[in-house]
């Protein structure tokens, strides 16, 4: 489609253009459930739209390589059913909205706000009528709210001695003692590590922030080569840290949990929130209060003690 690239993201409430809704705990099971699994999958034909179409919108909106096949995979669940995003009218969107009746809450929320972004965009770029967005007629489903999976301490342990390699150890202790997201360990160079200890990640909208390590972690760092630090994609990152996990007997938890468990070890040994919230590079300490850090029974009855 020849069309310009409007300036907003996904939307979770009314037609129009809104920023993109926080990431929560259960959506980002609930994307990681729903992706393809063929991450390179770019074509689907629906009428006169191919996904190449879609694409030009999914890439518009600077994700991250997983958020990227995540999208594309609610997408292309959408375009199967309700036809052509461009033409697709209220019967076409209810019609999809009740295929989804078997998915979780969560799931079918994060769909939602897939389909709600995707017909947004093609409104602002001209391709759909002004005010067209037959998705304003679905109320999102309310998500119940779980706590924050962190691994125990005696996890902690296991996962560390599943460890055996160097790469390996920088893998894990980047997530888990620095509070790296995978996808941001996937971009690290070699040469993003100072001499002052402090690495230059590139985060979530191709944010960059500089981040400490403790000096063990840097005294580890490769210093007979350059460029890529571990030279895989993210989805590679995850399997190893996948594979880890279940090499430890650890069950129920994925990456991500290294960086909740980061920030929930940290609030346990009394770092103040908001210093929490800056390492994880959070714009709203609410986020790390929800959804990074787990509360026990034992620091319940710690503060009343």
């Amino acid at each position: 489609m020849g069309h310009t690239t409007p300036p907003c993201g996904d939307t979770a409430g009314r037609s129009g253009c809104h920023t993109d809704p926080p990431e929560h705990e259960q959506l980002t099971l609930a994307l990681d459930q729903l992706a393809t699994d063929d991450p390179d999958a770019t074509t689907v034909a629906a009428g006169g739209v191919q996904m190449v179409g879609l694409e030009e919108y999914v890439v518009s909106r600077n994700w991250s390589a997983a958020s990227v096949r995540q999208r594309r995979s609610l997408l292309r669940q959408f375009v199967e059913v309700a036809g052509d995003p461009a033409t697709a009218d209220a019967d076409d969107v209810m019609r999809w909205w009740a295929s989804t009746q078997h998915l979780a809450p969560a799931s079918r929320r994060a769909a939602l706000i897939a389909v709600r972004g995707l017909l947004d965009w093609l409104v602002l770029a001209g391709a759909r009528p002004s005010g067209d967005n037959p998705t304003v007629l679905i109320r999102p489903p309310t998500v119940p709210t779980a706590p924050p999976k962190v691994l125990t301490p005696q996890e902690v342990t296991a996962l560390r001695r599943a460890v055996t390699t160097v790469d390996q150890h920088l893998l894990v202790e980047l997530m888990l003692t620095s509070g790296l997201r995978v996808g941001e360990v996937a971009k690290l160079s070699v040469e993003d590590l100072t001499d002052e200890g402090w690495l230059r990640v590139h985060g979530k909208g191709n944010k960059v922030a500089m981040v400490p390590v403790p000096d063990w972690l840097a005294a580890e760092w490769p210093t007979d080569r350059t460029g890529s630090l571990f030279g895989v994609t993210d989805w590679t990152l995850r399997n190893r840290v996948n594979k880890l996990l279940a090499a430890a007997g650890i069950e129920g938890h994925g990456p991500h949990s290294l960086r909740r468990t980061c920030a929930t070890n940290l609030a346990r040994a009394g770092v103040p929130l908001h210093v929490v919230s800056a390492l994880l590079r959070h714009q709203d300490t609410s986020t790390t209060a929800k959804s990074y850090t787990a509360i026990s029974a034992d620091d319940l009855r710690r503060a009343v003690q």
